[in-house]
């Protein structure tokens, strides 16, 4: 392959691309420097300022792809920048005397026009266009990419531009990029491949940039945003005055689906269309010659040639590459800029009609009752739309679903269930609304999301204040023993409803006095009405500080969690003390439950009250024309007056376990911790568990540096996650993890790590959760129950740690330590001193990030916005969250599966309808489910009665032709009978062990087995028993027939003692059998007359029929006397089945010895 230098010498030589020695240069300053590079400033001879690029390559790339057309300068800077003792090229690009689009914003927003920024858009837009006409996507557009020269925009940073036919999914280094301008796609999926789409939506967040002039979200904590973006759908709030056009599209190339964004053609058609001058028609905005031939597409870098992610984050057990390449580098187009063309507007304007007709306002729905709760059903374009004038910087949308109630088809019926129209009049304890309505219902209605916090007011009706606001004069204060007063209110808002139209003929003509005017018309005529729901709280001053605390984070996280329509991690947290809580209409909320349920309804169901009158007018005023300035005070029913408002935030103050919720949601802490065979840790995703107890949260202020060396693979694997006090997982189940004993590479991990905070999670602040423990019993009951267990560990989880620590830590990996020792504090020395010692000049974040030494210090300050978990302690397996019951039953699985025992494999219970009664022998097939892993298994069975309560001894029956999915039963009537074959079942059950056949009888786990090969001789037909016999146990054998003739062997117990058991032997010659050699017959009970009429026929001298003869003794413990069918509902005696040990065959003093 020809290295990049040669190539740029080749293209040199020929006149593609401009060299220019670099003592032309002059004033040369540094100005910054990114992933790829680093940037100066110079001054050019004949040409004036121009930006330098320094290539820094840590690592060779392994493809270049440049335009044989292309032009460019290039500096030659073996003089003065020397980064090596060697030569290299340096890229020559036209310098952005303005800075980047950021700063450029927070210098000029206040005296930017809307023609500016407009045009500011479209230059961006242009240039996206371009890119996009070339299949190009950039792939990180955020305003610090945007350049800025002499007022016109260029993009920059083409880091992680591809062409389309080569877009992977994000590296490590996207997702360590600007949070704000990356879509909701990538966080709910890791896999999701970036396209063109994803340029629209962060060409969304910069075209609200523009119009805001300051960065988005720049108060929002950097750990959650990421999910509030994803899962919240939290988007910036429109800023007041922005044309609606401009803002409807911006909020449309920011939608959470991308096939509703707009393509970047009708982004800039819509935008020129605002535009109010010509505009030239494109160019690029490349430092080239007038005819330079650009081809922008082949200008890329693969995600696997990003230079700016260090190798050893990348891949722990490689060396970090901290040279720089001595002759290679990669080039790619810096920063592109076109301006825009003229456009077909039909089109575009067509294409729009249509989007916007599919996003219509969806009905409103309202309750027939007369306290005016209205379902609210405005889609995401309407609550966008109406934002602008909100004062909260947040927007989380709230997801409505359709409604069967009662549906509002118009803005009338709104207007007259709010009753809107009318006027308030107040009665010193009630609001009520007038008796005639005080302007028209023709006006305009204006509906918009709340998206405040809620409103917490204090010391509720106090007697004592002198002041009643549900007065007309609220110094008036004549209070009724209805207002009752209370500790808290705390309203929830769900909407701000405003309504403006024409007084009303009756209410202008109307001539009376004043004071006579209030009672058809009311006090006060308010111009928008605050919906939601109201809580009254009393008692509180009964509660303790630790009570107060915990109520306010259940009030705070329950609200959240209804709002969001998230899941509660502390719904089923025990509420030591509930104060008495009513809602506005009188219902008592007396249980967590009840609370979570209203507020469900509130923000889910969206039923909700008149909560507060705003904007009010007082009646006289608005008959006599006399509007004045004054600001009258809201109006709220049931609430006379308060001692001080608060936001739900302030009124929950800064109590530790508010961030506790967070952090469960953020960090995962009811979460289990999924271990792969490949090395990979992921967090399930799904819920394990819920809290019913706070976890103990303790502050933790240390600092301190760790060397740790790690001497297996799976302990480095498990240092890189966090977890350093075990060594391997071998010890927890259900985790299959590829050879533990590997080697380390022997490398070091250097530690700096920063203590925040320490979490406690015991198992008696928690219980598994409803879904888990549901998982759990149904593997259980799996035929496959071991399989069946892994299968939901690898869901949920295989471990669980109980302690976690929140901080920052930065890492190295180091090939020497130089006698420092494994830990240091680092309260008492300083780091820097240790880090010139080991020759780190930098170190990496959890993600990837270089961090400057110098830097670490100024980074650690202020960590409570900026926690990560740095680790994971007190590791239990996830199992051990269950309940004792499970816990002891999974145990068991996994005992039986360990061990080589034989148990009870599958039961069951088959009909012979198919057989033919006029045959003597019968051949059956039964089929089986699940397949079993192996054929090494035994059946024993019988044939039972029509009533399937007996067995049958006038049938012979036999197993064979074992395979994987069943196995053959052979048939054979022993005597004349009435009793029809086709009406009887065989009742029969597998014999095997767990681990090779990968199946357990769930129902029947507990019935144990023994199981013994014995040969049986002619002078010998007794055998030593495998265990201690007593009555009531159950005995099968399963008996090949003899060698020598064609007989089938019958063989009936004789008699038994604790510790021997002796057989009687029967023949019977088995002509046309179907089964093979390896067969069994069902030993039995009833020395009938059958059985002496079989042994009376016999002619032979059994001594010499029967030569050895092997069997399979198959031993049921007494301890259950009945067993179920794994393929049905019943349950049957365990003597069913086999031969069962009475006291009339017992014989105290029979032994073994052998003869």
């Amino acid at each position: 392959m020809t290295s990049v230098k040669k190539w740029i010498e080749e293209k040199i030589k020929k006149g593609y691309i401009r060299y220019v020695e670099y003592d032309k240069f002059s004033q040369i300053n540094e100005i910054g420097s990114g992933g790829f590079g680093k940037m100066r400033k110079a001054n050019l001879a004949n040409i004036g300022l121009v930006a330098l690029k320094i290539i820094i390559n840590i690592k060779t790339p392994t493809r270049v792809s440049l335009s044989s057309q292309h032009k460019s300068y290039s500096g030659n800077n073996k003089r003065n920048l020397k980064l090596t003792d060697s030569e290299h090229y340096i890229l020559v690009l036209e310098y952005a005397n303005e800075g980047n689009l950021r700063d450029y914003l927070k210098k000029n927003s206040t005296s930017l026009k809307w023609n500016n920024k407009i045009q500011m858009a479209l230059d961006i837009t242009n240039g996206l266009k371009f890119l996009h006409s070339k299949e190009i996507i950039h792939g990180d557009l955020h305003s610090k990419n945007i350049l800025v020269n002499n007022g016109k925009l260029l993009i920059a940073d083409f880091g992680l531009s591809k062409k389309l036919s080569e877009v992977t999914t994000y590296s490590i280094d996207n997702r360590m990029r600007a949070i704000e301008y990356i879509e909701p796609q990538y966080y709910k999926n890791i896999k999701y491949k970036k396209d063109k789409k994803s340029d629209i939506y962060s060409l969304g967040v910069l075209l609200w940039e523009i119009s805001s002039g300051r960065p988005p979200f720049p108060n929002y904590p950097r750990d959650t945003l990421a999910f509030h973006i994803s899962y919240n759908n939290l988007r910036e709030i429109p800023i007041e005055g922005t044309p609606l056009e401009y803002q409807q599209l911006y909020q449309e190339c920011w939608d959470g689906e991308p096939k509703l964004r707009p393509d970047i053609e009708e982004v800039y058609e819509i935008l020129y269309k605002l535009n109010t001058f010509d505009l030239p028609s494109p160019q690029p905005n490349f430092y080239v010659d007038d005819d330079d031939n650009i081809s922008i597409s082949d200008f890329y870098v693969d995600d696997d040639d990003d230079l700016s992610i260090s190798s050893d984050y990348l891949n722990t057990n490689s060396k970090i590459i901290s040279h720089y390449l001595k002759d290679d580098l990669t080039i790619h187009s810096d920063y592109i800029n076109i301006r825009p063309a003229k456009v077909k507007e039909e089109e575009s304007e067509e294409k729009r009609k249509e989007k916007l007709k599919s996003k219509s306002i969806e009905e409103l729905s309202v309750s027939p009752e007369n306290k005016s709760k209205v379902e609210s059903g405005v889609n995401k374009l309407q609550q966008d739309k109406e934002r602008n004038k909100l004062e909260n910087t947040r927007v989380d949308y709230l997801e409505i679903p359709d409604f069967t109630t009662q549906t509002i088809t118009n803005n009338q019926q709104v207007i007259q269930q709010l009753k809107l129209t009318h006027g308030l009049f107040l009665n010193g304890y009630n609001i009520q609304p007038s008796e005639h309505a005080i302007v028209t219902e023709k006006g305009k209605l204006d509906m918009r999301l709340y998206n405040g916090q809620p409103i917490v007011y204090t010391n509720i009706n106090d007697p004592v204040l002198s002041v009643n606001l549900l007065n007309f004069n609220p110094d008036e204060n004549n209070f009724i023993n209805t207002l009752q007063p209370s500790d808290l209110c705390i309203n929830f808002p769900i909407a701000e409803v405003t309504y403006i139209s024409n007084l009303s003929e009756s209410f202008s003509k109307y001539t009376d006095k004043d004071e006579k005017l209030y009672k058809p018309y009311g006090h006060f005529f308010a111009r928008k009405t605050l919906v939601g729901g109201k809580l009254f709280i009393k008692e509180l001053n009964l509660a303790t500080l630790t009570q107060i605390d915990l109520f306010k984070l259940y009030i705070n996280w329950t609200y959240n969690s209804a709002k969001y329509n998230i899941e509660n991690p502390i719904n089923d947290l025990s509420i030591s003390y509930l104060p008495r809580i009513n809602t506005l209409d009188g219902l008592l909320l007396d249980t967590p439950e009840k609370i979570s349920n209203w507020l469900n309804d509130l923000y889910q169901n969206n039923l909700f009250d008149i909560i507060s009158y705003k904007d009010l007018i007082p009646v006289a005023q608005l008959k006599n024309n006399l509007l004045s300035e004054e600001n009258f005070e809201e109006k709220q029913p049931g609430v006379a007056n308060f001692k001080e408002k608060l936001s739900l935030k302030e009124w929950v103050g800064n109590v530790i376990h508010i961030n506790l919720v967070r952090w469960i949601k953020d960090f995962h802490f009811l979460q289990g911790t999924i271990i792969t065979k490949f090395y990979k840790m992921e967090i399930s995703e799904k819920n394990a568990a819920s809290f019913i107890k706070l976890p103990i949260v303790k502050s933790n202020n240390k600092s301190y540096l760790e060397i740790i060396r790690p001497t297996k693979k799976v302990e480095e694997f498990l240092i890189n996650n966090n977890i350093f006090s075990i060594k391997d997982v071998s010890s927890f189940p259900f985790i299959s993890i590829i050879q533990s004993n590997d080697s380390s590479y022997g490398d070091y991990n250097f530690l700096v790590k920063f203590e925040q905070y320490e979490i406690h999670i015991n198992i008696d602040h928690i219980k598994s959760s409803t879904e888990f423990e549901q998982a759990i019993n149904n593997a259980l009951n799996s035929m496959k129950p071991f399989k069946a267990l892994h299968d939901v560990f690898d869901e949920y989880g295989h471990v669980f740690p109980q302690k976690i620590i929140l901080g920052r830590c930065f890492k190295r990996n180091i090939t020497k330590t130089y006698d420092i020792p494994n830990r240091v504090d680092l309260k008492s020395e300083s780091l820097e001193p240790y880090l010139d010692k080991l020759n780190i000049s930098y170190l990496l974040t959890r993600s990837g990030n270089i961090i400057e030494k110098h830097e670490i210090l100024d980074l650690v300050q202020n960590l409570n916005d900026d926690l990560e978990i740095i680790e994971l302690d007190n590791i239990i397996s996830l199992y051990e969250i269950l309940d004792k019951e499970q816990q002891e039953k999974i145990d068991n699985i996994i005992v039986k599966y360990k061990q080589d025992n034989h148990r009870i494999i599958m039961t069951g219970i088959t009909d012979l309808k198919d057989l033919d009664n006029n045959n003597t022998e019968h051949y059956k097939r039964i089929n089986i489910q699940p397949s079993l892993k192996d054929e090494n298994y035994e059946v024993i069975g019988s044939i039972i009665s029509k009533q399937k309560n007996s067995k049958l001894e006038e049938f012979l029956l036999k197993f064979g032709l074992y395979d994987f999915n069943g196995f053959s039963a052979m048939i054979k009537t022993l005597k004349k009978t009435n009793i029809k074959i086709e009406e009887c079942y065989i009742l029969w059950m597998i014999i095997g062990i767990p681990s090779k056949l990968s199946v357990l009888s769930p129902r029947n786990q507990d019935l144990q087995v023994k199981y013994e090969f014995v040969t049986l001789q002619p002078n010998q037909i007794k055998m030593k028993a495998p265990i201690l016999l007593s009555q009531g146990h159950i005995m099968a054998v399963n008996a090949r027939h003899s060698p020598i003739t064609d007989e089938t062997i019958d063989i009936k117990l004789d008699e038994w003692s604790e510790s021997c058991i002796r057989f009687h032997i029967n023949r019977s010659t088995c002509n046309n059998s179907n089964i093979s050699d390896s067969n069994s017959c069902i030993m039995s009970d009833n020395d009938s007359d059958t059985q002496q009429e079989l042994e009376n026929n016999t002619s032979t001298n059994i001594e010499t029929v029967v030569n050895n003869i092997d069997c399979n003794i198959c031993i049921l413990r007494s301890d259950y006397k009945t067993f179920r069918i794994d393929n049905g509902d019943e349950e049957y005696p365990l003597d069913l089945i086999g031969y069962k040990l009475s006291e009339e065959n017992f014989n105290e003093n029979l032994t073994f010895s052998d003869e």
